[in-house]
């Protein structure tokens, strides 16, 4: 899958399902997320056991379009690669990460905030950033910085819950990072999946809804 591609999924859905530190079954977690409807995952590199997990989803939820979060650096990002990651995402704005995903031709999301950041990474080769802490400055900041930057994809990512995720989407995002607000450790921990798939699908159709 080239870089193009795997973005072309993010945005058909919409969302990015970030998990750090999930308790139970992960590859069930995937699966679960998969039937909700949603593409798109990653697991952060300071979860342990980070590596193996991609590796094991990519393997088993091969359908899932599977990333690696929390990226530092280059050599992390390699070996997220060899691991079986589809894409990379980065907390904040690092070139060499963004170069060695764009030799590999694979998709990288760098952690960005301001307009300065969002350019310089869309010039050092990112299709698109993660606005993050995005609850910091609210979707109205979005819809302003896509007035001269229209043509840098924004994922926000941080504080965005089932309650303000439309309007992130209607200022314009094209796709938001969310967390426990998909997969509730409660239920993970009790192998409730099916509540997992649930919230996946309630918060596909919160985005679709916003979009139309």
């Amino acid at each position: 899958m080239t870089r193009y591609e795997a973005l072309q999924v993010i945005k058909e859905t919409g969302i990015i399902v970030i998990l750090r530190n999930p308790p139970g079954d992960v590859v069930k977690i995937a699966r679960a997320l998969y039937e909700g409807g949603i593409r798109a995952m990653e697991i952060t590199v300071d979860t342990p056991g980070s590596l193996d997990t991609v590796a094991a989803i990519a393997k088993d939820v091969p359908e899932m379009l599977i990333g690696s979060g929390t990226v530092l650096d280059a050599e992390t990002a390699r070996l997220a690669l060899l691991a079986g990651a589809k894409f990379l995402v980065t907390p904040a704005l690092s070139k060499e990460p963004i170069v060695l995903a764009t030799r590999y031709d694979t998709l990288i999301i760098p952690g960005v905030l301001t307009p300065t950041e969002m350019f310089q990474a869309s010039e050092w080769g990112a299709l698109a950033v993660k606005l993050f802490p995005a609850s910091t400055v609210g979707p109205e900041y979005i819809r302003h910085v896509r007035g001269p930057l229209s043509h840098v994809p924004i994922v926000p990512t941080g504080g965005i819950d089932i309650h303000n995720a439309a309007a992130y989407i209607e200022a314009g995002a094209t796709a938001l990072g969310l967390g426990s607000t998909i997969v509730n450790r409660e239920d993970a921990e009790r192998g409730d999946y099916q509540a997992i798939t649930e919230r996946a699908r309630q918060c596909i159709d919160i985005v679709q809804e916003a979009r139309s």
